[in-house]
């Protein structure tokens, strides 16, 4: 196989993963990209949800046009997300700041069980952020047959370890 050929297997492997059709990702292939990314979570801002993320202790956050307004220390404004999170699927980048030792974030969507892995594992030697990109299942409705909404709990996020600041950023979303 040709180089040319096993770079186009790798762009559908890559973009198939994400939209499930060949190409640019694009709103018309499936998948919103934002313009600008939105900071919707940043816990060293102020606000109801902000603060050092202690070990073993989970928060969670609003990831839709909600999360503008919640409290979570990240933007206020921000053009393109969707209003309700309910059955969206998001691509985020996540960081972790302000750590001193070994530690490790797991993060997953309200409705489903917490993981028994983690997106993150940083250490002290890591200094002073680590950052992951991926793609979040969204959350499952929990209230009555129509219902489109999460509550504002969109996600949840728990360190291990070590506390943490964390940081989400929105890049895009699968509606």
């Amino acid at each position: 196989m040709s180089l040319f050929m096993q770079r186009k297997k790798l762009q559908w492997l890559m973009v198939g993963s994400l939209a499930l059709v060949p190409g640019p990702i694009t709103a018309q292939s499936g998948v919103v990209v934002l313009g600008t990314p939105c900071r919707l979570v940043d816990t060293r801002g102020t606000g109801e949800r902000t603060g050092i993320l202690e070990p073993d202790s989970d928060r969670f956050f609003s990831l839709s046009e909600e999360g503008l307004t919640a409290g979570q220390g990240g933007d206020t404004e921000c053009t393109g997300l969707p209003t309700g999170g309910g059955n969206t699927n998001w691509l985020v980048n996540i960081t972790v700041t302000g750590f001193s030792a070994n530690g490790a974030l797991t993060v997953w969507s309200h409705g489903f069980s917490q993981p028994n892995t983690s997106v993150i594992n940083y250490s002290a030697g890591h200094e002073p952020s680590v950052a992951n990109g991926l793609i979040l299942k969204g959350c499952v409705d929990l209230c009555v047959p129509g219902c489109t909404a999460c509550f504002g709990r969109d996600i949840y996020v728990k360190a291990l370890g070590s506390p943490t600041h964390v940081i989400i950023d929105v890049m895009g979303y699968l509606p």
